[in-house]
């Protein structure tokens, strides 16, 4: 039998995604570092740390509310919007 050598699809669409996120998420210090001042780069990752945290709420009150929702946020747009919202979430 011949084995198999090299990357499947999966891995290439995950080495693709996350060469293409994680400089991004890392690049975005260093950036807003030199682009602001450190007052108004503070008060914008607050501004952040709020609205993922808001985010975070919502998400964990979905899930106290509608326990047999369980594929995440794509379940919840599709409940309400159907197929086509479901599709659109992702």
């Amino acid at each position: 039998m011949k084995e198999k050598t090299g990357l499947g699809r999966g891995e290439l669409i995950a080495l693709i995604v996350g060469s293409s996120i994680g400089p991004g998420v890392y690049g975005i210090c260093s950036d807003l570092a030199t682009a602001a001042a450190p007052g108004p780069a503070l008060i914008a990752w607050l501004i952040c740390g709020i609205g993922a945290f808001s985010l975070v709420l919502s998400l964990n009150n979905l899930l106290a509310k509608r326990p047999d929702l369980s594929a995440g946020i794509f379940s919840y747009a599709g409940e309400a919007f159907g197929p086509l919202g479901e599709f659109m979430s992702g």
